[in-house]
């Protein structure tokens, strides 16, 4: 576009993708030559693409097929695998869903990742829930790829990084489960995760062993489904005998971590009213922890 002012004339590029108006300066000619090069760099495959085909896939319209692939679940995923991959497709949804899978590139999809969490700009988020998204982003990106919605040689996804997340020290640990908030079973929780150095998930299924017995069960859910490396016996040390008394609370539970809910009923899919849900553990460490504020 063009301006005059003041007897001058000012040459303007419109980007038609950020719907921005950048300034090119007086000189036509070097104009002319940045609008062209921006345009096909902007406009050209697009355009060609809808020659070819009448229109682009939008991530919307992905998300609609994804969403189809993961309720019928022919891959065998998770109770939790789905509900992640639902989250994420609800998230880009609602962060451009009439955008064009051709124009998804990698810095559009960074775009996307830093509206979830941007630890440089704000505090807003957490870096698990990026890098889940980041991880079925991916998923959903090689989907396409494979069924031929987007014509690239690489994933996208795979050329950002995932955030790192702060690792728990040995003095913010125990501050938080020396907190006088923390519950008993949080903290028989905790004692166990780090006996037994397994996943939150595992530990809440560890029965309850009898005081004669020399090793706990446990059964690895996410090795489980592959191996039988996932059925481990791990020996009952001396330390770890003394963990298991403090989780001895008089509460009959066929679960090592349990609790007295205020509902006495066992939910849904359940076998026991004392059983603890991962989530709710998750829930309840994370309010512990933003009390206590070990890492400030």
């Amino acid at each position: 576009s063009v301006t005059v002012s003041k007897g001058t004339t000012y040459y303007r590029y419109r980007n038609p993708k950020a719907d921005k108006d950048i300034a090119l300066g007086k000189n036509r000619a070097a104009a002319i030559v940045a609008a062209n090069h921006a345009n096909s760099i902007l406009l050209t495959r697009t355009d060609l693409v809808r020659k070819i085909v009448g229109t682009t896939m939008t991530l919307e319209a992905l998300c609609a097929k994804w969403l189809t692939v993961v309720e019928r679940n022919v891959a065998g995923f998770s109770k939790s695998a789905i509900s992640e991959k639902k989250t994420m497709m609800t998230k880009v949804k609602n962060w451009n869903p009439h955008l064009e899978l051709a124009e998804f590139s990698v810095l559009r999809i960074n775009e996307f990742l830093d509206w979830i969490y941007e630890p440089e700009e704000n505090d807003e988020g957490s870096p698990s829930a990026r890098n889940k998204a980041r991880s079925q982003l991916t998923q959903m990106m090689q989907y396409a790829i494979k069924k031929g919605f987007l014509e690239v040689y690489r994933n996208p996804c795979e050329l950002t990084d995932p955030v790192s997340r702060k690792r728990h020290t040995y003095e913010g640990w125990n501050k938080i489960l020396d907190h006088e908030e923390c519950p008993h079973w949080l903290r028989c929780a905790m004692n166990i995760c780090l006996a037994t150095l397994q996943r939150r998930g595992d530990v809440l299924n560890i029965p309850m062993p009898s005081s004669s017995d020399t090793h706990i069960t446990v059964i690895q859910k996410k090795t489980e489904k592959h191996s039988n490396a996932g059925y481990l016996k791990i020996e009952i040390t001396d330390s770890l005998r003394e963990i298991i008394k403090e989780c001895r609370d008089g509460l009959v539970s066929p679960f090592l971590i349990h609790r007295i809910p205020l509902n006495r009923k066992a939910k849904e899919g359940e076998k026991d009213f004392t059983k603890i849900s991962p989530k709710y553990l998750s829930d309840e460490f994370k309010r512990i922890r933003d009390l206590v504020n070990p890492y400030p």
